[in-house]
C-alpha cells in the first residue's frame, strides 16, 4: 500500500517527464532552439511536447510558461496549444502560460489569432495586447501591458502586477530549489505590484512579506516556512 501511494504521488511529474521534450525545473529558466529555427524560452516548471509535421508546427504547453520568437521562413502554420484552446502566429514572438485551467496571452512583437480548437471565431492581438480563457469558456481580453514586462523571467525579472500576496508567493516559489510553504492566512492584505528578481528568490521573498505581518523560518532541505507574524 505504501509503495502504491508513492507511486500515485509521483504518477503525475513521471507522466510529464515521459510527454515532454522540453522540461525545466525549480529554479530553471532555460532557452531553446526549435527544429525550424525558432527561439522557446522556458520558465521555471515548465514542459512542452513538439508536433512537428509537414503541414503544421504545433507546440503543446504541458505546464507552466513559455515565450517564442518565431522563425518565418518557414511557412508552416505555428500554432501554441494550452489547455483547449490555441494561439496562432502570424509574424510575431509571444507568451503563453498556463496555471490550473487558466490560459494567459501576450504579445511582444507582431500578432497572434487566439481562439478555441475548431472554433471559427478568433481573437486577434496585437503588440502589447493581452487576453485569457479558461478552460471550456471564451477567450476574454485584458488590459494592455508593456511588451518589456511580458515574459520578463526570460532576463531574470519577476513581474507582478495586481495580484494576491498568496499568488505572488506562489509564483516566486517557482524558482526557488527547495520547498515552500505559506500558513499564513493573506486574504485581504494589499495586492502586489512589484518587480522582483528571479535569480534571488529568498530577497524577493522578504521584499513581499516585509511590512505584512508574515514570519519567514528558514527549514532543513533549503525550505522556507511562511506564517503570521506579530506586526
Amino acid at each position: 500500500m505504501a509503495a502504491l501511494g508513492v507511486a500515485l504521488f509521483f504518477a503525475p511529474d513521471i507522466m510529464l517527464h515521459l510527454r515532454a521534450d522540453y522540461l525545466t525545473h525549480a529554479g530553471e529558466v532555460a532557452t531553446y532552439t526549435l527544429p525550424d529555427g525558432t527561439s522557446l524560452a522556458l520558465d521555471a516548471q515548465s514542459a512542452v511536447a513538439l508536433h512537428f509535421s509537414p503541414k503544421e508546427r504545433r507546440v503543446e504547453l504541458l505546464a507552466g510558461r513559455l515565450w517564442v520568437d518565431v522563425q518565418h521562413q518557414d511557412t508552416r502554420p505555428f500554432r501554441v496549444v494550452a489547455a483547449d484552446g490555441v494561439t496562432q502566429d502570424v509574424g510575431t514572438a509571444f507568451f503563453v502560460g498556463q496555471d490550473k485551467n487558466r490560459v494567459d496571452i501576450a504579445v511582444t512583437q507582431g500578432r497572434v489569432l487566439v481562439g478555441k480548437q475548431d472554433a471559427a471565431m478568433q481573437t486577434d492581438l496585437q503588440v502589447g495586447q493581452a487576453a485569457h480563457y479558461l478552460r471550456g469558456g471564451a477567450v476574454m481580453r485584458d488590459p494592455a501591458v508593456d511588451p518589456e514586462d511580458i515574459a520578463a523571467w526570460r532576463y531574470g525579472e519577476l513581474v507582478i502586477r495586481n495580484q494576491s500576496v498568496a499568488d505572488a508567493l506562489r509564483l516566486i516559489a517557482r524558482y526557488r530549489r527547495g520547498p515552500t510553504w505559506v500558513w499564513a492566512n493573506t486574504a485581504g492584505m494589499d495586492r502586489v505590484d512589484a518587480v522582483l528578481r528571479n535569480d534571488h528568490p529568498d530577497d524577493a521573498i522578504l521584499s513581499l512579506i516585509n511590512g505584512r505581518g508574515l514570519k519567514l523560518t528558514h527549514l532543513p532541505g533549503n525550505g522556507l516556512l511562511i506564517t503570521s507574524g506579530s506586526r
